[in-house]
């Protein structure tokens, strides 16, 4: 199962360098010791630019696959890509690629030809001269910086001519729940990239934006978009039911609390997001546990599902005492926000309601004797004098 810590920890770079089997990286304003997770998911093209020129050309897209394990309210995402220089030049690969705006990358691994590297953090400023300095000497070298909290950017340096890059990154994201339905999205593809004229107020930001927009990205028209197969063990904690993609086709297998879902057509353009969404089968409430050791120590984790049938019951009638405060403290724009609030929650009351309104400062009056029903006239009288306090 996957770990249960979530934290969502987004690195701002991380240098890889191939005479090292590890090498640092750190976040920025987190000291180097302290630093303990990896960097960044990718569903891009890579594109390949000559060390000797700026022309760039698509690397040959050996696929994309990804193998998601759901336990309980967390996923874990493998996300595995290869790719291969076809020309003869030795070349630098840069490329663009999504992650969860909730996701945790905690692991990132490489492999360039024959060599191996396994990424750590260290200090963005560091982290680019690492990979300039080994870029110079012609190690082989990578580099990821996050340019916005759900999208990475990733270079390496001196790929051979024929040799292919395999870049292999895990992360965590929590599951989303609304209503009595769970889903998981994994983005496949990132638009357009705009950055507003008002917000390049510093040298600081024109530089942030320029490394985004300025991020190699392949014309549609070259080819077939990067194919990407998926694969989801999903062992939400209770027997699901209703499991379906809205964007894709898929099969599902497996009985009990557990699922397996591929793709129909085995593998597809990563033109859009894919989405997975599933309920519980049962209507009363269920408890799943899910136990993990690991290295640092056990972890325990209990899913609670509550009655899915309590979301469809009609409310009950409430009673609702508003009290607002309304003494010299409160001048200005706090009595502005404060009246805005009530006003708001006048109108969320249903005619089974009942409400009054208690204002205060050194005295105290109620709008009412005792609270009233939530009709059209009383709720006129009711905005009117919190309009007025």
């Amino acid at each position: 199962m996957s770990r249960l810590s979530t934290r969502s920890i987004l690195i701002p770079a991380i240098a890889l360098l191939a005479a090292t089997p590890v090498v640092t990286l750190a976040s920025a304003g987190a000291p180097a010791a302290e630093a303990q997770s990896d960097d960044g998911p990718g569903a891009g093209t890579l594109m390949l630019r000559g060390l000797k020129n700026s022309a760039t050309m698509p690397a040959v897209r050996l696929g994309t696959d990804m193998d998601v394990t759901i336990t309980g309210s967390v996923a874990r995402v493998r996300v595995t890509q290869a790719f291969r220089n076809t020309s003869g030049d030795w070349m630098e690969a840069a490329y663009l690629y999504p992650l969860p705006d909730e996701g945790a990358v905690d692991s990132l691994k490489m492999v360039v030809g024959q060599r191996v590297i396994v990424g750590r953090i260290e200090r963005r400023a560091a982290a680019r001269a690492l990979y300039e300095k080994a870029k110079a000497s012609g190690r082989k070298a990578g580099l990821v910086e996050q340019q916005r909290p759900n999208m990475f950017t990733n270079s390496v340096a001196n790929v051979g001519p024929g040799e292919t890059v395999l870049i292999s990154i895990e992360y965590q994201a929590p599951v989303s729940q609304l209503g009595g339905a769970f889903s998981l999205r994994l983005p496949l593809v990132i638009g357009p990239r705009y950055t507003p004229p008002h917000t390049l107020l510093t040298e600081k930001a024109v530089a942030d934006a320029n490394a985004v927009m300025s991020a190699p990205v392949l014309d549609p028209k070259t080819g077939t978009l990067n194919p990407v197969s998926i694969t989801v063990h999903l062992a939400p904690g209770f027997a699901p039911a209703n499991v379906f993609s809205p964007y894709h086709r898929v099969s599902v297998r497996g009985a009990g609390e557990e699922r397996t879902i591929t793709l129909d057509q085995g593998s597809i353009p990563a033109d859009r997001d894919f989405e997975l969404s599933w309920r519980s089968a049962s209507a009363d409430p269920t408890i799943g546990l899910f136990r993990e050791q690991g290295n640092d120590g056990e972890y325990v984790m209990a899913s609670i599902t509550p009655q899915a049938s309590l979301a469809q019951q009609t409310p009950s009638p409430r009673e609702m005492i508003f009290v607002i405060d309304n003494s010299g403290s409160m001048g200005g724009e706090s009595m502005r926000e404060a009246k805005a609030g009530l006003l708001y929650a006048l109108k969320t009351l249903r005619p089974q309601d009942h409400f009054n309104i208690i204002r205060f400062d050194d005295t105290m009056t109620q709008l009412f004797t005792h609270s009233v029903p939530a009709t059209v006239d009383q709720l006129a009288l009711a905005t009117r004098f919190a309009t007025g306090l």
